[in-house]
């Protein structure tokens, strides 16, 4: 289960802690000022993307669990 942050004010998506990795925050990168300035360092589902994302090579990605 993940559990998802709003902004009280707007009630905008801000970020998300799952609950199976309690030190890991996604944060949302429509939600900052520059997003730019933060560079992936892996990738979830790199095998299911749509045609029109690009996915760095060189992109570790996530193993997917079954």
């Amino acid at each position: 289960m993940t559990v998802r942050h709003f902004c009280p004010t707007c009630g905008s998506l801000l970020f998300s802690t799952p609950e199976v990795i309690p030190d890991f925050v996604n944060i949302y990168a429509g939600t900052l000022d520059d997003p730019s300035v933060f560079k992936p360092t892996w990738s979830f589902f790199r095998h299911s993307h749509a045609p029109w994302d690009r996915v760095p090579d060189d992109l570790p990605e996530l193993p997917v669990s079954t």
